[in-house]
């Protein structure tokens, strides 16, 4: 199993499984957590739900448990196809895969070389006491070597704040006042 420094506020290294080699010394991992305001098992049945419904709207449902949306990051907004799979119970944490792959503005894939990364993760909410939404995952670099490079001095805190924004609008969306109480 490969081991991958971990960045972001995780705390400690993320097992990612086997990788060509060629990829090993590229993938670059992120990790944030959220509170969610309201009852826990109220935001736990809502997180077991639709995702349709707590993903940062507007999201539109593309079949297959994969959804059109967009990700924001302060000025910057870009289309993504989202996948959001079923959920699985892992201890006090409700699971679900959560990856994304850029689009260009007219909803077709962009070529390697894009800005923005296709993204691997796993979105979970921990259920006891008051709910925490956690979310960790990992990409590569876009840009080929260029991009290794910015982003080990720049692009990997883009990558974090794209990660606790889109955490911070799904903890908002699962919150009772917006979902739960509907």
């Amino acid at each position: 199993m490969t081991v991958v420094e971990q960045r972001g506020r995780g705390d400690g290294p993320m097992e990612l499984g086997w990788e060509p080699k060629e990829r090993r010394m590229t993938t670059t991992t992120v990790f944030q957590t959220c509170p969610v305001p309201g009852e826990a098992d109220l935001v736990a049945e809502a997180f077991r739900g639709d995702p349709g419904q707590w993903l940062p709207q507007p999201a539109e449902d593309a079949g297959l448990e994969r959804w059109l949306l967009r990700l924001d990051v302060g000025r910057f907004s870009r289309p993504v196809l989202a996948s959001v799979g079923p959920p699985w119970q892992l201890g006090e944490m409700t699971w679900r895969v959560l990856s994304w792959e850029p689009l260009g503005e007219d909803g077709e894939s962009l070529p390697l070389d894009r800005v923005l990364p296709v993204f691997h993760g796993e979105i979970g909410l921990r259920e006891v006491d008051s709910p925490t939404l956690v979310m960790q995952g990992a990409y590569d670099p876009p840009l080929g070597r260029m991009g290794r490079q910015l982003d080990s001095a720049l692009l990997h805190r883009l990558a974090d704040r794209t990660v606790r924004e889109l955490v911070v609008a799904v903890a908002k969306r699962l919150s009772e006042e917006n979902l739960v109480t509907r």
